[in-house]
Protein backbone atom coordinates (compact mmCIF):
# COMPACT_ATOMS: atom_id res chain seq x y z
CA UNK A 1 0.00 0.00 0.00
CA UNK A 2 1.70 3.64 -0.77
CA UNK A 3 2.04 6.40 1.30
CA UNK A 4 -1.48 7.94 0.04
CA UNK A 5 -3.01 4.48 0.47
CA UNK A 6 -1.86 4.55 4.04
CA UNK A 7 -2.84 7.98 4.85
CA UNK A 8 -6.37 7.22 3.54
CA UNK A 9 -6.86 4.15 5.69
CA UNK A 10 -5.65 5.77 8.74
CA UNK A 11 -8.04 8.76 8.77
CA UNK A 12 -11.06 6.69 7.98
CA UNK A 13 -10.17 3.77 10.71
CA UNK A 14 -9.73 7.42 13.27
CA UNK A 15 -13.18 8.95 12.21
CA UNK A 16 -14.55 5.81 12.68
CA UNK A 17 -12.67 5.58 16.03
CA UNK A 18 -13.41 9.09 17.39
CA UNK A 19 -17.54 8.43 16.41
CA UNK A 20 -17.55 5.05 17.73
CA UNK A 21 -16.28 6.17 21.35
CA UNK A 22 -17.36 9.95 21.44
CA UNK A 23 -19.89 8.85 24.05
CA UNK A 24 -17.63 8.48 26.24
CA UNK A 25 -16.18 12.07 26.70
CA UNK A 26 -19.19 14.38 27.46
CA UNK A 27 -19.96 11.75 30.67
CA UNK A 28 -16.67 11.58 31.31
CA UNK A 29 -16.15 15.24 31.53
CA UNK A 30 -19.43 15.48 34.02
CA UNK A 31 -17.58 12.70 36.33
CA UNK A 32 -15.84 14.16 39.83
CA UNK A 33 -12.33 14.01 39.75
CA UNK A 34 -10.45 10.68 41.49
CA UNK A 35 -7.18 10.83 43.69
CA UNK A 36 -4.10 9.09 43.31
CA UNK A 37 -1.33 8.54 46.02
CA UNK A 38 1.97 9.93 45.72
CA UNK A 39 3.13 8.02 48.52
CA UNK A 40 2.83 4.68 47.46
CA UNK A 41 4.84 1.66 46.37
CA UNK A 42 3.64 0.97 43.39
CA UNK A 43 3.12 3.05 40.54
CA UNK A 44 0.59 2.39 37.29
CA UNK A 45 2.30 3.37 34.38
CA UNK A 46 0.72 4.06 30.55
CA UNK A 47 1.43 4.82 27.42
CA UNK A 48 -1.54 7.54 26.75
CA UNK A 49 -2.30 8.91 23.06
CA UNK A 50 -4.60 11.65 21.97
CA UNK A 51 -7.18 9.68 20.37
CA UNK A 52 -7.47 7.13 23.26
CA UNK A 53 -7.42 9.90 26.48
CA UNK A 54 -10.97 9.15 27.48
CA UNK A 55 -10.29 5.27 27.02
CA UNK A 56 -7.47 5.56 29.15
CA UNK A 57 -9.25 7.78 31.70
CA UNK A 58 -12.29 5.16 31.88
CA UNK A 59 -9.10 2.41 32.52
CA UNK A 60 -7.82 4.21 35.45
CA UNK A 61 -10.98 5.37 37.38
CA UNK A 62 -12.54 1.89 36.89
CA UNK A 63 -9.23 0.75 38.77
CA UNK A 64 -9.08 3.97 40.93
CA UNK A 65 -12.48 3.26 42.17
CA UNK A 66 -11.89 0.44 43.96
CA UNK A 67 -8.44 1.04 45.00
CA UNK A 68 -6.53 4.32 44.88
CA UNK A 69 -3.36 3.63 47.19
CA UNK A 70 -1.13 3.69 44.20
CA UNK A 71 1.05 6.70 42.19
CA UNK A 72 -0.67 7.34 38.38
CA UNK A 73 1.57 7.91 35.81
CA UNK A 74 1.03 8.66 32.08
CA UNK A 75 3.29 8.58 29.59
CA UNK A 76 2.47 10.94 26.70
CA UNK A 77 2.95 9.17 23.08
CA UNK A 78 3.84 12.57 21.17
CA UNK A 79 0.49 13.38 20.70
CA UNK A 80 -1.07 14.76 24.05
CA UNK A 81 -1.47 18.77 23.12
CA UNK A 82 -1.49 20.74 26.27
CA UNK A 83 -5.17 20.63 26.52
CA UNK A 84 -5.01 16.98 27.10
CA UNK A 85 -2.43 17.20 29.66
CA UNK A 86 -4.47 19.50 31.18
CA UNK A 87 -7.93 17.04 30.93
CA UNK A 88 -6.05 14.36 32.55
CA UNK A 89 -4.53 16.48 35.82
CA UNK A 90 -8.52 17.39 36.48
CA UNK A 91 -9.60 14.26 36.02
CA UNK A 92 -6.79 12.36 38.44
CA UNK A 93 -5.27 14.79 40.90
CA UNK A 94 -2.11 14.14 41.59
CA UNK A 95 -1.48 12.48 38.16
CA UNK A 96 2.19 13.04 37.04
CA UNK A 97 2.33 12.70 33.15
CA UNK A 98 6.03 12.81 31.04
CA UNK A 99 6.28 14.51 28.28
CA UNK A 100 7.72 12.70 25.13
CA UNK A 101 10.63 15.24 24.68
CA UNK A 102 11.37 14.49 28.21
CA UNK A 103 11.33 11.03 27.68
CA UNK A 104 13.54 10.63 24.36
CA UNK A 105 16.44 13.00 26.09
CA UNK A 106 16.23 10.75 28.66
CA UNK A 107 16.17 7.65 27.25
CA UNK A 108 19.09 8.74 24.82
CA UNK A 109 21.10 9.02 27.70
CA UNK A 110 20.02 5.85 29.48
CA UNK A 111 20.40 3.44 26.30
CA UNK A 112 23.66 5.11 24.80
CA UNK A 113 25.60 1.48 26.16
CA UNK A 114 22.82 -0.22 24.65
CA UNK A 115 22.70 0.18 20.88
CA UNK A 116 20.11 -2.51 19.93
CA UNK A 117 17.85 -1.22 22.86
CA UNK A 118 18.05 1.99 21.42
CA UNK A 119 17.36 0.79 17.97
CA UNK A 120 14.49 -0.72 18.94
CA UNK A 121 12.55 1.97 21.24
CA UNK A 122 13.11 4.27 18.20
CA UNK A 123 11.28 2.15 16.27
CA UNK A 124 8.24 0.95 18.10
CA UNK A 125 7.25 3.09 20.66
CA UNK A 126 5.31 0.15 22.73
CA UNK A 127 8.47 -0.60 23.66
CA UNK A 128 8.41 2.63 25.97
CA UNK A 129 6.74 -0.14 28.43
CA UNK A 130 10.20 -1.68 29.03
CA UNK A 131 12.70 0.92 28.82
CA UNK A 132 10.81 4.12 29.92
CA UNK A 133 8.46 2.71 32.74
CA UNK A 134 10.77 1.34 34.70
CA UNK A 135 13.54 4.55 34.24
CA UNK A 136 10.91 6.61 35.23
CA UNK A 137 9.50 4.70 38.52
CA UNK A 138 9.99 6.28 41.65
CA UNK A 139 8.52 3.30 43.17
CA UNK A 140 9.40 -0.13 43.36
CA UNK A 141 6.53 -1.52 42.04
CA UNK A 142 5.16 -1.15 38.35
CA UNK A 143 1.54 -1.88 37.18
CA UNK A 144 1.31 -1.53 33.64
CA UNK A 145 -2.04 -1.02 31.93
CA UNK A 146 -3.06 -0.91 28.68
CA UNK A 147 -5.72 2.15 27.83
CA UNK A 148 -7.95 -0.64 26.42
CA UNK A 149 -8.74 -2.21 30.22
CA UNK A 150 -11.49 -1.95 32.61
CA UNK A 151 -11.73 -3.35 36.11
CA UNK A 152 -15.02 -4.17 36.66
CA UNK A 153 -14.71 -5.59 40.42
CA UNK A 154 -12.44 -5.22 43.30
CA UNK A 155 -9.28 -6.55 42.19
CA UNK A 156 -8.46 -8.50 45.61
CA UNK A 157 -5.64 -10.32 43.62
CA UNK A 158 -4.00 -6.97 42.65
CA UNK A 159 -4.58 -4.99 45.49
CA UNK A 160 -2.92 -8.10 47.71
CA UNK A 161 -0.20 -7.44 45.33
CA UNK A 162 0.15 -4.17 46.06
CA UNK A 163 0.02 -4.35 50.04
CA UNK A 164 2.15 -7.53 50.30
CA UNK A 165 5.60 -8.54 49.32
CA UNK A 166 4.96 -11.10 47.70
CA UNK A 167 7.02 -11.50 44.47
CA UNK A 168 5.31 -12.44 42.66
CA UNK A 169 5.03 -10.75 38.60
CA UNK A 170 1.35 -11.41 38.31
CA UNK A 171 0.00 -10.86 34.32
CA UNK A 172 -3.27 -11.27 32.58
CA UNK A 173 -3.04 -14.64 30.26
CA UNK A 174 -3.22 -15.02 27.05
CA UNK A 175 -3.71 -17.83 24.96
CA UNK A 176 -1.35 -17.58 22.47
CA UNK A 177 0.85 -14.28 23.03
CA UNK A 178 2.95 -13.25 19.97
CA UNK A 179 5.89 -14.24 21.03
CA UNK A 180 8.76 -16.98 20.58
CA UNK A 181 7.37 -18.88 23.21
CA UNK A 182 4.72 -19.43 21.01
CA UNK A 183 6.25 -20.67 17.89
CA UNK A 184 4.43 -17.90 15.24
CA UNK A 185 6.16 -18.29 11.87
CA UNK A 186 5.40 -14.19 11.65
CA UNK A 187 7.06 -13.25 14.42
CA UNK A 188 10.24 -15.63 14.63
CA UNK A 189 12.30 -17.80 11.93
CA UNK A 190 13.51 -20.45 14.53
CA UNK A 191 11.89 -22.78 16.18
CA UNK A 192 14.46 -22.87 18.70
CA UNK A 193 15.75 -19.46 20.69
CA UNK A 194 18.25 -19.41 23.27
CA UNK A 195 15.97 -17.66 25.33
CA UNK A 196 13.09 -18.41 28.15
CA UNK A 197 9.70 -16.73 28.29
CA UNK A 198 7.03 -16.43 30.84
CA UNK A 199 4.28 -18.12 29.17
CA UNK A 200 1.07 -17.22 27.93
CA UNK A 201 2.14 -13.51 29.12
CA UNK A 202 0.04 -10.65 28.19
CA UNK A 203 1.51 -6.71 28.04
CA UNK A 204 -1.71 -4.99 28.67
CA UNK A 205 -1.97 -6.22 32.47
CA UNK A 206 1.39 -6.67 34.40
CA UNK A 207 2.25 -5.90 37.76
CA UNK A 208 6.00 -6.00 37.99
CA UNK A 209 9.22 -4.89 39.68
CA UNK A 210 10.89 -2.07 38.00
CA UNK A 211 14.24 -3.98 38.85
CA UNK A 212 13.40 -7.02 36.49
CA UNK A 213 13.87 -5.02 33.58
CA UNK A 214 17.57 -6.30 33.02
CA UNK A 215 19.11 -4.08 30.08
CA UNK A 216 22.48 -6.34 29.25
CA UNK A 217 19.68 -9.31 28.64
CA UNK A 218 17.26 -7.08 26.42
CA UNK A 219 20.52 -6.18 24.52
CA UNK A 220 21.26 -9.82 23.87
CA UNK A 221 17.43 -10.21 22.87
CA UNK A 222 17.30 -7.24 20.98
CA UNK A 223 20.70 -8.53 19.00
CA UNK A 224 19.13 -12.09 18.38
CA UNK A 225 15.56 -10.58 16.98
CA UNK A 226 17.73 -8.14 14.66
CA UNK A 227 19.91 -11.23 13.30
CA UNK A 228 16.67 -13.59 13.10
CA UNK A 229 13.25 -12.56 13.69
CA UNK A 230 10.26 -10.72 12.12
CA UNK A 231 9.23 -9.21 15.35
CA UNK A 232 7.31 -5.67 14.43
CA UNK A 233 4.24 -5.49 16.81
CA UNK A 234 4.68 -7.36 19.97
CA UNK A 235 8.64 -6.26 20.83
CA UNK A 236 7.29 -4.87 24.27
CA UNK A 237 5.67 -8.00 25.18
CA UNK A 238 7.85 -10.77 24.72
CA UNK A 239 10.43 -8.70 26.48
CA UNK A 240 8.24 -8.18 29.45
CA UNK A 241 8.45 -12.18 29.47
CA UNK A 242 11.58 -12.53 28.61
CA UNK A 243 12.50 -10.05 31.81
CA UNK A 244 10.21 -11.64 33.93
CA UNK A 245 11.01 -15.46 33.63
CA UNK A 246 14.79 -14.53 34.08
CA UNK A 247 14.65 -12.50 37.18
CA UNK A 248 14.54 -13.10 40.80
CA UNK A 249 10.36 -12.83 40.98
CA UNK A 250 7.96 -15.58 40.47
CA UNK A 251 5.97 -14.94 37.05
CA UNK A 252 2.23 -15.95 37.93
CA UNK A 253 -0.73 -15.58 35.36
CA UNK A 254 -3.79 -14.29 37.26
CA UNK A 255 -7.10 -16.46 37.29
CA UNK A 256 -9.77 -16.49 34.68
CA UNK A 257 -11.58 -13.47 36.33
CA UNK A 258 -8.66 -11.33 34.72
CA UNK A 259 -9.48 -11.73 30.52
CA UNK A 260 -8.41 -11.24 27.41
CA UNK A 261 -10.43 -10.94 24.45
CA UNK A 262 -11.37 -13.48 22.85
CA UNK A 263 -11.54 -15.77 25.75
CA UNK A 264 -14.29 -13.33 27.68
CA UNK A 265 -16.38 -15.22 30.12
CA UNK A 266 -19.52 -14.45 31.96
CA UNK A 267 -19.56 -17.39 34.66
CA UNK A 268 -17.01 -16.26 36.88
CA UNK A 269 -17.75 -12.61 36.91
CA UNK A 270 -14.70 -10.47 35.31
CA UNK A 271 -12.76 -8.49 37.61
CA UNK A 272 -10.97 -7.13 34.52
CA UNK A 273 -10.98 -7.13 31.25
CA UNK A 274 -8.82 -6.19 28.30
CA UNK A 275 -10.48 -5.50 24.96
CA UNK A 276 -7.94 -5.32 21.96
CA UNK A 277 -9.61 -1.71 20.54
CA UNK A 278 -6.92 -1.51 18.53
CA UNK A 279 -8.14 -4.90 16.51
CA UNK A 280 -11.49 -2.88 16.19
CA UNK A 281 -13.11 -5.17 18.57
CA UNK A 282 -15.33 -2.70 19.87
CA UNK A 283 -18.69 -4.38 20.52
CA UNK A 284 -17.99 -6.10 23.96
CA UNK A 285 -15.67 -2.76 25.30
CA UNK A 286 -19.04 -0.51 24.46
CA UNK A 287 -21.13 -2.48 26.20
CA UNK A 288 -19.32 -3.45 29.26
CA UNK A 289 -18.43 0.49 29.59
CA UNK A 290 -22.11 1.89 29.20
CA UNK A 291 -22.62 -0.52 32.02
CA UNK A 292 -19.45 1.02 33.92
CA UNK A 293 -20.33 4.63 33.43
CA UNK A 294 -23.77 4.00 34.71
CA UNK A 295 -22.29 2.56 37.86
CA UNK A 296 -20.32 5.53 38.35
CA UNK A 297 -23.08 8.33 37.76
CA UNK A 298 -25.47 5.57 40.04
CA UNK A 299 -22.89 5.91 42.75
CA UNK A 300 -22.37 9.25 42.52
CA UNK A 301 -25.49 10.42 42.89
CA UNK A 302 -26.21 8.07 46.04
CA UNK A 303 -23.16 9.68 47.53
CA UNK A 304 -21.60 6.33 47.28
CA UNK A 305 -17.83 6.73 47.06
CA UNK A 306 -16.08 8.31 44.89
CA UNK A 307 -12.75 7.24 45.56
CA UNK A 308 -11.13 3.88 46.11
CA UNK A 309 -10.39 2.54 49.61
CA UNK A 310 -7.64 0.71 50.58
CA UNK A 311 -10.05 -2.40 51.49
Amino acid sequence: MNLQGKMQRYLGLDLLFGRRFRFLSERLRRSPPLRCSVTSNTEVHSLVSHRHIEIYLLAIRSLLRFYNQVNVVVHDDGTLSRDDREYLERQITNLRIIPRMEADRAMEVFLRGYPRCRKFRSQQILTAQVFDFPWFATSKKIISLDSDILVLQHPAEIVRWIEADTGEILYAYEEKPRSPRIQKKNIITEVETPFQFAPHLCGGFVCCYADMFDLNLIERYCSYVISSCDDRLYRAQTITALCAQNSRYRPTALPWTYQNLPHFRADPQPVLRHYFISLSRFEPYVRDAERLLQEMEEAATSGGRGEGGSS
